[in-house]
């Protein structure tokens, strides 16, 4: 089943849950390229960001790959690489492709050829292995400014070598993103909480998530599209070795990370990442990596899996 009919098809099953007069829970299981049960029943997915400081602290990336298997999350975000992907399905994980766009890439002919030659490959490469959740061609492509054109260049390369398997991307520029809506099968929102709000001038409350959330939904009923929302929350701290360095992030509490994850269930997500962002051997910021340098707010981070499963939802 391709993506389109995919969604589609879930649409269906959701109306017909609401007619019914009894309360039931609604099991829709479909399958992408991938045979596993990636949008099965009340599954919201949940993954971490930055798994790949864990080679740097632990010497190997099977101890990030650990914490996330033993604490009930199924998704990771990685490199094209073939021997990590396999790593990952092996551990009964899925893997979110990132192969990383910038817009000095778009603005440099060599450099866009380079990189269209390198994502065909790495798609042909790992298309076949059921681990690959998506592909995740670029990141916040409205905050880099990155032409729609190359991204509808890329997004068609892709689909041409992958029609059925979804295309991932995150977005942090609410007043941006709206023209690259159309071109992304699972759509993605970032709040992190800044210190000073380029509208407001003042520190962002945990409602950023919600208000987020909403305008996005907004804008895809707009243009009458109906995707998979998810949601990416902070979960980490930048904390500068010298005055003058760069400090634009709150440091999050567990009290308010717990809000975040309350309020993004409430909005109905599909699926919740976290970015643990870490520094090591960084010369502008001290070295920061959960779960050693913060326990209270990784124990608030690993408890997420169990709370969406508590909380359920029907799709």
């Amino acid at each position: 089943m391709d993506f389109i009919n995919l969604i589609t098809h879930q649409k269906r099953i959701k109306k017909n849950c609401i007619k019914t007069s009894v309360l039931i829970m609604c099991i829709l299981v479909v399958s992408l390229t991938v045979p596993h049960d990636t949008y099965a029943g009340n599954k919201i997915h949940t993954g971490l960001f930055g798994l790949w400081y864990y080679s740097w602290y632990y010497s190997s990336r099977d101890e990030g790959l650990k914490l996330v298997k033993d604490n009930g999350f199924d998704i990771v975000i990685v490199d094209g690489n073939k021997n990590r992907i396999e790593k990952i399905r092996k551990q009964g994980l899925y893997g979110i492709v990132a192969i990383n766009l910038s817009r000095k890439t778009t603005q440099d002919a060599v450099q866009w050829k380079e990189y269209l030659k390198g994502l065909e490959k790495t798609v042909l490469q790992l298309k076949d292995n059921p681990a690959v959740f998506a592909w995740y061609p670029v990141d916040e492509p409205d905050g880099q400014d990155i032409p729609v054109a190359k991204v509808q260049e890329l997004i068609k390369l892709i689909k041409s070598l992958d029609p059925s398997r979804p295309i991932f991307t995150v977005f942090n520029t609410p007043e941006k993103w709206e023209s690259y809506l159309p071109y992304f099968d699972i759509i993605s929102v970032d709040p992190y909480l800044v210190k000073r709000g380029l509208t407001t001038g003042k520190p962002d409350t945990i409602d950023k998530v919600s208000v987020w959330l909403r305008k996005i939904k907004s804008d895809l009923k707009k243009m009458k599209e109906e995707k998979p929302v998810w949601v990416v929350l902070h979960g980490f701290e930048f904390i500068p070795r010298v005055p003058g360095i760069k400090d634009w992030y709150q440091i999050v509490t567990p009290a308010q990370f717990n809000d975040m994850v309350n309020i993004a269930l409430d909005e109905n997500v599909d699926g919740i990442l976290v970015y643990t962002m870490a520094f090591i051997n960084s010369p502008d910021y001290q070295d920061w990596i959960l779960p050693v340098n913060d326990p209270k707010l990784w124990d608030a981070v690993r408890n997420l899996p169990r709370k969406t499963v508590e909380r359920g939802k029907i799709r």
